[in-house]
């Protein structure tokens, strides 16, 4: 996870972070373990049908919003919704708003509905000041596990720059803010202008991140420029023109056939130092811990990509299903092995139980590691070998990436 900008999120003052939405569940999660503070989200009111829904999804303070999809008769309960806006505001809180006000897997940023704008100026009315917060989340994957994130905040946007307008023209004040707020939210966001262009930017994407020098620790990083490589790239193909489109894919689709052919990936190419003695030493010696972890945390993982694949229809749920359902079988797991220690006193069982959760956490490193030592010896194998056919993709990846005008 890459982190920028947070830094921009005033202290002690109500802010709404006004953030893109393209996964789900998973992005309040994504946003809510960065900010050091509490939040309200704005959730649409389909998920609150039931009663237990809603009991439980206010444990978690979320709370509906309601769109014209849902019904005209319900827009009505809005004013409930920014009544707890207001209030949350008024005591320096912070709401977490998406403002597109749909939920799309997919790396560009969609019109904005006015909604934020407006609870925004509601709640001026009896507040000095609020600030707008322009959030991006961004994904490598949006289905994979073990993918990238790059979580950035823009600079605040003060409502109170607007309020003069607003006291002359309301529509225009609302509509002269949410144009604002999207120009400062695209700042923040990898946007892939044209859907058929997706495919080559992907491929690029793909090239320029095995170029990037990889650690595994730590796992989140403060860090502006993954995000500003993938904007970079998505930009220069957004700009290239049809002709130009057309002949950097075939250059691309003859790179990677040529890969396939070789039976390697990109992998190969990657940035990697040398295994050192103490990362052979910390394999060997950490395996059995790997493999306790492993055991413990596979079995949910496949029952989440299970659930997920029965019950999930849009991608934009599926990462957050299969994540939510392997959560829930970790828990349940884990608490049938500490009910066990009521049973079985022995103090070696106790420490082994009770070191699981870290374990775990060991096995998921340890895996990235393991995966990394074994690709580079393939890859110093491969370039023994075929030391011709390597220089030469390796020759053609650069050429590739210097097309954009990107450094390799």
């Amino acid at each position: 996870m890459y982190v920028s900008g947070r830094e921009n999120i005033p202290k002690d003052k109500p802010v709404i972070l006004a953030s893109n939405h393209p996964n789900s569940f998973k992005d309040a999660v994504v946003v809510g373990m960065n900010i050091g503070r509490p939040m309200i989200t704005l959730v649409r009111s389909d998920v609150f049908k039931s009663a237990f829904a809603r009991w439980l999804l206010s444990l978690w303070r979320l709370i509906p919003v309601y769109r014209i999809q849902e019904g005209t008769e319900n827009l009505k309960k809005n004013d409930t919704t920014f009544e707890i806006c207001e209030r949350e505001l008024q005591n320096q809180g912070t709401l977490l708003i998406f403002s597109e006000g749909i939920c799309v897997s997919e790396k560009r940023l969609r019109p904005l509905k006015k909604g934020t704008a407006r609870i925004a100026f509601q709640a001026m009315k009896n507040i000095e000041d609020i600030y707008i917060v322009p959030t991006g989340i961004n994904y490598t994957h949006f289905t994979q596990f073990g993918g990238e994130i790059m979580l950035g905040f823009g600079k605040p946007i003060r409502v109170s720059d607007y309020q003069q307008l607003f006291e002359e023209n309301q529509a225009k004040a609302v509509n002269k803010l949410t144009t604002d707020l999207k120009e400062a939210m695209a700042k923040e966001i990898i946007i892939i202008d044209d859907r058929t262009r997706e495919p080559l930017v992907e491929s690029f994407f793909n090239i320029a991140r095995t170029m990037q020098n990889e650690t595994f620790l730590p796992w989140k990083k403060k860090d502006r420029k993954r995000l500003e490589l993938e904007q970079q790239i998505a930009l220069k193909v957004n700009n290239l023109s049809v002709e130009d489109r057309k002949q950097l894919e075939k250059e691309i689709d003859s790179y990677e056939e040529e890969l396939k052919n070789a039976a390697i990936n990109n992998e190969y190419f990657t940035h990697r130092k040398t295994p050192d003695f103490f990362t052979i030493m910390g394999l060997i010696v950490l395996f059995p811990v790997f493999l306790i972890g492993w055991l413990v945390k596979i079995f949910p993982e496949i029952f989440g990509k299970k659930v997920a694949d029965k019950v999930v229809r849009e991608i934009e749920f599926y990462d957050s299903i299969r994540l939510g359902a392997s959560y829930v079988i970790y828990i349940m797991l884990y608490s049938g092995l500490l009910i066990s220690l009521f049973y079985i006193n022995q103090p070696l069982y106790t420490v082994s139980v009770l070191s699981i959760p870290l374990m775990s956490i060991i096995a998921a490193i340890y895996m990235r590691y393991f995966l990394n030592f074994i690709s580079f010896y393939k890859s110093k194998v491969f370039k023994n070998k075929k030391p011709e056919v390597y220089f030469k993709l390796e020759s053609k990846r650069n050429e590739l990436m210097e097309k954009l005008l990107l450094p390799f």
